[in-house]
């Protein structure tokens, strides 16, 4: 595709400012979670290979998959806010309903393969098949209820994503499609709580800054409707 907008003359993106904050920030969505999870850790799979303890290397992957699925899931909510007209200035260039429903589905098919690398990641620790993952359990300690947060924003994701699929035929659903925003949070704290490395350092920092990109464009969001209704 691109090789023939670029014979035909159409891919000009310099010609552009959004298109070239477009390409700017798919480039920096390719490299950037790719660097910190390199620095959080997976650098070790460079060093020591197959070498590391049994599932080591899927967890890696799983933690790998798991921040691309966050911060997609955090440019689809900005991406969302900007087309809705909430925000005075997008931190991320518009983009279209088509590249939002592709973007939702890779953020889906990205948070499957997380929970695929996880569970066979713990699968291989243990020796057998890790069944206990596949229902949340709240109340079997600290990390078990971690886990369930994870569990429970990834089953409301699914919900998202369906009810997007609903309201592009039906014209319904923006209901359950706004859950976006708070399933964002429960996989903040997810993330945060899970692994050692996830507590401190680059990885955490990450994690806070784009959380914090979120949530201050919605209280900025919120305050530019406030401010059209001359409620403020």
């Amino acid at each position: 595709m691109l090789r023939g907008m670029i014979r035909a003359g159409r891919f000009r993106p310099w010609h552009d400012r959004t298109g070239i904050l477009r390409w700017v920030l798919g480039a920096f969505l390719l490299t950037a979670p790719l660097g910190v999870w390199w620095l959080s850790g997976g650098v070790s799979i460079w060093r020591y290979g197959f070498s590391m303890p049994e599932g080591q290397v899927l967890y890696l992957s799983s933690k790998l998959a798991g921040l691309y699925t966050f911060v997609l899931l955090s440019v689809q909510i900005l991406g969302a806010l900007g087309r809705a007209g909430w925000l005075p200035v997008n931190p991320v260039p518009r983009f279209s309903a088509k590249w939002h429903r592709r973007l939702g589905i890779m953020t889906i098919l990205l948070m499957l393969l997380h929970v695929g690398l996880f569970v066979g990641a713990v699968s291989a620790r243990m020796g057998h098949f890790a069944y206990s993952l596949l229902l949340p359990d709240f109340f079997g300690g600290h990390y078990k209820f971690m886990v369930s947060l994870g569990w429970l924003g990834g089953v409301l994701l699914l919900g998202v994503a369906v009810s997007g699929f609903v309201r592009t035929m039906r014209d319904r659903g923006d209901g359950v499609h706004r859950l976006a925003v708070p399933i964002l949070v429960l996989v903040l704290i997810h993330a945060q709580q899970i692994g050692s490395e996830a507590g401190s350092g680059v990885l955490y920092y990450s994690f806070m800054a784009i959380g914090a990109l979120v949530v201050g464009s919605l209280a900025v969001g919120m305050i530019h409707r406030l401010e059209q209704r001359k409620i403020i």
